[in-house]
């Protein structure tokens, strides 16, 4: 790119400016990423009235302006002519036409409408599907499909944002490399660590040490953060976070900062600080928190796990029966379902789960924290471990590596998962009261009489002779204690009754 930048500086001395025009149709998006400042400097070269009568590159001249400021706001005057412009014409090529919706797309990102910016982002998608023409494709729907995505990711549409970024990958390489390859992998990465493949998220990075001072290496570094916490790999995450902490505070993506400050701070740091953090940050900046964003319900999932991990279920519960919070928002229904099994509602977590299971027909994107959470649940109600379902966690967090879920589930079901694990963090962090114990339940009298006849006898017969009732009253008084104890059969019982002399 040297000697283009070298080209372009020639053309604008010799105000060439028909040659520059065709210059920038075919690379000017890797212009802007490579050579931001000889792009500046040449298109302030130009003429305003040259600029007026040709909007294209008046336009032009207003991204390349407002790739210095992490917004990206255009100026409003120069859209509204480029707008006016494309109007005018019969037939405008597509490429003007996607350049008119994505300049909506950022005005709506700016504002923090993330419905409305998701809706242009639609209208984007469809518009490219039905071009009849793709003249300046190679160079412009790379990054017109990042932006797109973006807005997908920041309405929570996590599948249409990862299909966006890959879509600008495969387009990136249509003609050659261009830059916007390594940019949509980064893209990529931040997809899939906010699915929660950590693993594939970790693979689209290839190893690359990012530039912190543009967006597009901001994206890499929330991706790397994201990635080391799912993970549990402490010493990385806080390396990371505290990385991510010093990116611009004014970008779309700059509420991750306070998300992954709350992540590590739930797992190894100081919560009750980081509760009055969030909170801060959720009433002074309401207007981009909305309930329904990925940053607004991202966000008040981290403020309920942290008011969980304190004891304060009240708040927790309030922060989760937000108006317009999402109901499928993976980190918001594991929040609530969590919430129902340390509230004593078993019953409520697994129908809420079985109903997320419905929609997603049971297939793999059913979150692994879920099928944790459900067998928790599962497990205080009485029921056996499904020792099937937790095969099935533990491939799966083979396959992405995942391990914040382990932190979910009782210890029981923890081990169960953990020993068919390839690998996994240990010791891992245990931040919810999850396993009941003795000193936590008040036993009756006759509860107690029937956990030290327990002890004793591991048989229904035998208990029922040492408490001189039947085998079937026994029965019910052993399903009565399970229940109470959160345990899902005898050893588990006593293991629970044994912490709880501890």
């Amino acid at each position: 790119m040297s000697g283009d930048a070298g080209e372009l500086e020639a053309i604008t001395r010799d105000e060439r400016w028909d040659e520059l025009a065709a210059l920038l149709d075919d690379r000017f998006f890797a212009y802007l990423l490579l050579q931001p400042n000889e792009l500046r400097s040449a298109l302030e070269a130009v003429p305003e009235q040259w600029l007026r009568d040709h909007p294209r590159y008046l336009m032009s001249r207003s991204l390349a302006r407002g790739a210095r400021h992490s917004v990206g706001m255009i100026d409003g005057r120069d859209f509204a002519r480029f707008r006016e412009w494309v109007h005018s014409q019969e037939h405008p090529a597509t490429r003007d036409r996607l350049g008119l919706l994505t300049g909506t797309l950022r005005q709506h990102l700016a504002v923090g409408r993330t419905a409305d910016a998701s809706d242009t982002a639609s209208q984007i998608l469809e518009t490219i599907d039905r071009a009849t023409d793709n003249d300046g494709f190679h160079d412009v729907l790379a990054p017109v499909l990042l932006r797109a995505g973006t807005a997908k990711l920041l309405a929570g549409d996590i599948a249409s944002a990862l299909a966006c970024f890959s879509e600008a990958r495969r387009w990136a390489r249509v003609r050659s490399a261009h830059p916007f390859e390594r940019v949509a992998s980064w893209y990529l990465s931040l997809g899939y660590a906010f699915a929660g493949n950590y693993a594939r998220a970790d693979r689209e990075l290839q190893g690359a040490t990012p530039d912190l001072s543009g967006r597009s290496g901001e994206v890499a570094v929330y991706a790397r953060a994201l990635t080391a916490v799912g993970r549990l790999q402490r010493q990385d995450a806080a390396s990371w976070v505290a990385a991510a902490s010093e990116l611009d505070a004014t970008s779309e993506f700059s509420w991750m900062r306070v998300h992954l400050r709350a992540r590590n701070a739930l797992y190894w740091g100081d919560r009750e600080l980081m509760v009055h953090e969030v909170e801060d940050h959720l009433m002074t900046s309401r207007r981009l928190m909305r309930p329904g964003s990925m940053a607004g319900d991202q966000l008040r999932a981290d403020l309920a796990d942290l008011y969980q991990t304190l004891g304060n279920l009240s708040a927790a519960e309030h922060v989760l029966s937000a108006a317009g919070i999402s109901d499928v928002h993976r980190s918001i229904l594991t929040s609530r379902s969590r919430l129902h099994v340390l509230q004593g509602k078993h019953a409520q977590a697994l129908a809420q789960l079985s109903e997320a299971e419905e929609q997603t027909g049971g297939r793999v994107q059913f979150s692994p924290n879920w099928r944790v959470v459900q067998a928790t649940a599962g497990q205080y109600m009485g029921e056996p471990v499904d020792v099937e379902s937790l095969r099935s966690v533990a491939l799966s967090l083979d396959h992405t590596q995942a391990f914040d879920a382990l932190i979910e589930g009782s210890v029981e079901v923890r081990d169960e998962v953990a020993r068919r694990l390839r690998s996994h963090p240990s010791p891992l962090p245990e931040i919810y009261p999850l396993a009941p114990s003795a000193s936590r339940v008040v036993l009756t009298p006759r509860e107690r009489e029937v956990l030290d006849a327990l002890r004793q006898h591991p048989s229904i017969k035998g208990l029922a002779a040492a408490l001189h009732i039947s085998p079937n009253t026994a029965k019910t008084h052993l399903r009565a204690l399970y229940r109470k104890l959160g345990a899902s059969g005898r050893e588990h019982a006593l293991r629970i009754a044994s912490r709880g002399r501890e």
